[in-house]
């Protein structure tokens, strides 16, 4: 009811006074609050100049400064502590806490390319140019022509990691091309990328959770191509095998998946685990249709392994996919029913790096690798069983060159040799091939 002589200006001032004053205690309450925080943090900061030697007071005052919103204060009492106690499981735990908040936002690209010569493009394998199982069907011949040729690579990739919250956020994504000066049949790459969140699992460890997807091309000319046929002999007018259908669809694959990792610097260095899941799905000129791929892939490096300076990695890994039998493709080969299986891959490769000099060093590779196919021969009409599966062992060790920071930070120049063995249960039992040439990595 409104009283005499008050107006509406005069009402409406009267009812907004209580929220008002409500806003006014809340901001009082809040300095206080800060305040008292403040003064705690005072008092704290003096009883540790009394007593520094007192690991609970240094951890209360870590605690406090770091929900207060100072990580540097936070992270000098916790490395305080663990000065006193290096097994302080809770100090260790805040330290790589605040560490793991306190990084910045940042980007990474490398840019890198090269020239290499290969003296049998050929052999078992030489498709595959983004690291996973070439087009399955191409294990079944093992009498390719060796021929030596010059191929060309290029590629480009990111790394990119924020903080997002309480996490940190890494997109990563690569892109590659491979171009030969002879056989462009063989021309091709990949793109690829995986994004998602990263969280501390331990102090050491963090765990990185990805969904990544990939694309990867082929040029398909390859039914131009005059095959040895490895199941006839020299008499026979079926001297070579036509493949097919090829040609125009360039597509290799698509693949979308899931990625987990773990990583951590331990030993002095980056030791890191990806564990992978994807689903495949081949082009039109595959005898494959589409499946289940696992990997697994990790990189242990031990820094001053046996002299200062230099390192010693281990780079183990493992493949395995189901690459399923399409019904609907049926002139791969000139009899029908080759169908490829599963393929189970494996394998590790060691590498030794000392610097020779402030601006050379030189670095020793070992990589054994095995290889398993696994094929189905249903309806061939010549009732002609090969074999079941084609199986490989490859020794590849190699020798490189590298100069770092070559004329500017961040840009390596790389020359490199490696020899490949191949020792296999196809009909000729070897293949060998040399690669050789230059290369260079920019980061920036």
């Amino acid at each position: 009811m409104r009283g005499p002589g008050e107006t509406g200006m005069e009402r409406q001032r009267n009812k907004s006074f209580p929220t008002r004053r409500t806003l006014c205690l809340c901001a009082l309450a809040l300095v206080a609050s800060v305040s008292a925080r403040a003064d705690e943090l005072s008092d704290l900061s003096t009883r540790i100049m009394a007593n520094p030697a007192n690991i609970a007071t240094s951890l209360e005052y870590a605690k406090l400064a770091e929900t207060n919103g100072k990580p540097r204060w936070a992270l000098a009492a916790y490395e305080r502590v663990l000065m006193l106690d290096p097994t302080n499981t809770e100090a260790w735990q805040g330290l790589s806490r605040v560490r793991w908040h306190m990084e910045p936002a940042t980007t990474v690209w490398t840019l890198d390319g090269g020239v290499f010569v290969d003296t049998n493009p050929y052999r078992t394998g030489a498709f595959d140019v983004w690291g996973d199982s070439p087009n399955p069907y191409l294990y079944v011949f093992s009498a390719y022509p060796e021929k030596t040729d010059t191929f060309y690579l290029a590629g480009v990739s990111m790394r990119d990691d924020r903080p997002a919250g309480d996490l940190r956020w890494r997109t990563t994504a690569r892109v590659e091309q491979q171009m030969w000066v002879d056989n462009s049949q063989l021309d091709g790459g990949y793109v690829t990328a995986a994004s998602g969140p990263m969280f501390q699992l331990t102090p050491q460890i963090a765990v990185r959770l990805a969904s990544m997807a990939t694309f990867s091309w082929l040029n398909n000319g390859l039914d131009s191509i005059e095959m040895p046929n490895p199941w006839y002999p020299d008499w026979s007018s079926d001297k070579t095998i036509e493949y097919g259908p090829g040609g125009d669809d360039p597509v290799r694959f698509w693949e979308v998946g899931g990625l987990i990792g773990f990583e951590g610097y331990l030993n002095g260095a980056m030791q890191r685990v990806d564990i992978s899941v994807g689903y495949r799905t081949y082009g039109e000129a595959y005898s494959s249709s589409e499946g289940m791929v696992v990997g697994v892939v990790g990189r242990f490096t031990r820094p001053n392994a046996i002299v200062q300076g230099d390192a010693f990695t281990m780079q183990p890994w493992f493949r395995w996919a189901d690459l399923g039998e399409p019904s609907d493709r049926d002139e791969y080969i000139y009899w029908d029913g080759v169908r490829s299986g599963s393929i189970t891959e494996a394998g590790v490769k060691f590498g030794y790096s000392k610097p020779l000099t402030s601006w050379l060093t030189a670095v020793g590779t070992m990589e054994v690798d095995y290889r398993e196919t696994r094929f189905s021969w249903e309806n061939d009409p010549w009732g002609y069983r090969p074999k079941n599966s084609l199986q490989e062992v490859v020794f590849a060790p190699g020798i490189a060159l590298v100069l770092p920071d070559f004329f500017r930070d961040g840009l390596d120049l790389r020359f490199e040799y490696v020899y490949e063995y191949t020792d296999t249960n196809a009909d000729n039992g070897e293949i060998a091939a040399q690669t050789f040439g230059t290369s260079f990595a920019y980061r920036f």
